[in-house]
């Protein structure tokens, strides 16, 4: 019998890389999704180097181009194979004041983000449901609970998922669903390097992946919205930003990551 796959989006680097990693040495069987071929191959070069036997298959896919059609095109390729849970880690950001940053790279943002999310978790979180079993995980950001200036349209996209994730947790909980939000603060992944930003006080991947992994394995049926504040740096910053009234958070985000930005 064929065990039960999970897929991977934005497995090429970063948290998604990191999470296949830490699946992969559980043994479980993976689907990998990325726009870097070769990033691909080394990742599954990896895990074989720890598990020859291991599962896993490789997809190419870029959601910023087109993303209802790429989402549309993995449903259809993972649609015969065995899945336990989905993993929709693929994003970017852009660090800039809204009206100097280019739009078109901010509508391809907002695809990848947003559209392709929803698109993917309409179609898994429909199937897993007919199934009654299933885990859909989604990448928030500790940006996903305000405003932030100079990261206005990331942090919609992230004020956006955290929503959908908490309204989706009580649509599916009583189909044997679950479904886990994850609030990452700054993390050492390329994120930085297209954002254009220097992480002086950041957590490591694998500290976010830790604690999905752990979610995704321990914790089966939450009563609540399961999010995630993974590593310290969130975890600080989550509930220190939480003392204060949505204002004042934003205008204290302003400052700290004014001071993350390249110049």
């Amino acid at each position: 019998m064929q065990h039960p796959a999970t897929l991977i989006t934005g497995a090429s680097s970063g948290i998604g890389r990191q999470i296949a990693l830490d699946l992969g040495k559980k043994g479980s069987p993976l689907i990998l999704v990325g726009r870097n071929t070769n990033a691909l191959e080394n990742l599954k070069s990896e895990l074989h180097a720890h598990n020859p036997k291991l599962p896993v298959t490789l997809h190419r896919i870029d959601f910023e181009n087109d993303p209802l059609h790429a989402a549309n095109h993995l449903a259809q390729l993972t649609q015969s194979v065995p899945l336990k849970g989905v993993v929709l880690a693929a994003g970017f950001g852009l660090a800039g004041e809204f009206t100097q940053l280019s739009i078109e790279k901010q509508h391809a943002m907002i695809d990848v983000n947003l559209r392709a999310v929803v698109q993917l978790a309409h179609h898994y979180g429909t199937r897993f449901k007919s199934e009654r079993q299933g885990q859909i995980v989604l990448l928030s950001s500790i940006l996903g609970f305000q405003g932030a200036p100079g990261f206005a349209v990331y942090a919609a996209t992230k004020n956006f998922i955290q929503g959908f994730a908490e309204g989706l947790f009580y649509e599916l909980r009583p189909h044997q669903v679950q479904v886990i939000c994850v609030a990452p603060g700054p993390v050492h992944t390329a994120f930085a390097n297209r954002a254009n930003m220097s992480f002086w006080w950041a957590d490591r991947p694998e500290n976010v992946s830790r604690s999905v992994v752990q979610a995704m394995t321990v914790i089966t049926h939450p009563t609540r919205c399961l999010t995630l504040r993974p590593g310290p740096v969130s975890r600080i910053m989550g509930y220190t930003l939480g003392l204060f009234p949505r204002r004042v958070r934003v205008w204290v985000l302003k400052i700290v990551l004014g001071t993350m930005q390249k110049k």
